[in-house]
């Protein structure tokens, strides 16, 4: 039994010293990147505004938003993470594409607040129907039941 112990706690203790020094060592050589300066300028305005930065005449810009990274170091420098069989050329695609066949209609979420449940069932039937599984006419997932059971736990009923 003594020497069960001994062996055990002695690899406990090397983990421990081994786990120790790697941490020591990863720490001091960690540091925050910094922050890209057309980032920083855009918070400055962020903050000194109290809304978000204007364009023109008063009006609010919900558009665009530096990167906090700063990617300069980077120089222009693209990678492609696709294969070469996945890009196509601009001349290939078609001059029109209509997505109405494949969704569903737009749904009432009034007065219950629960955008997030219309959204995934829109997203779940629009899947459905772009696979072939089902048509856009007999589709109709119930966002009732999945606000209910994000809700309430499972062993309640709805139905008694």
């Amino acid at each position: 039994m003594s020497k069960i112990f001994r062996k055990s706690a002695y690899l406990a203790l090397t983990l421990i010293f081994i786990f120790t020094l790697a941490g020591q060592s990863f720490a001091s050589a960690l540091k925050p990147a910094p922050l890209n300066p057309k980032f920083v300028e855009w918070c400055g305005g962020q903050a000194t505004s109290g809304k978000s930065s204007s364009s023109g005449a008063g009006k609010l810009n919900y558009g665009y938003a530096p990167s906090p990274v700063n990617w300069s170091h980077l120089g222009g420098l693209v990678y492609n993470i696709g294969s070469s069989s996945s890009s196509r050329r601009a001349d290939t695609l078609p001059a029109s594409y209509d997505l109405r066949s494949k969704m569903t209609a737009v749904k009432d979420q009034n007065p219950f607040g629960n955008c997030w449940a219309h959204s995934a069932m829109a997203a779940t039937e629009s899947f459905l129907i772009g696979r072939g599984l089902v048509s856009s006419t007999d589709i109709d997932l119930s966002e009732w039941y999945l606000t209910y059971f994000a809700y309430n736990p499972f062993s309640r009923r709805i139905h008694k």
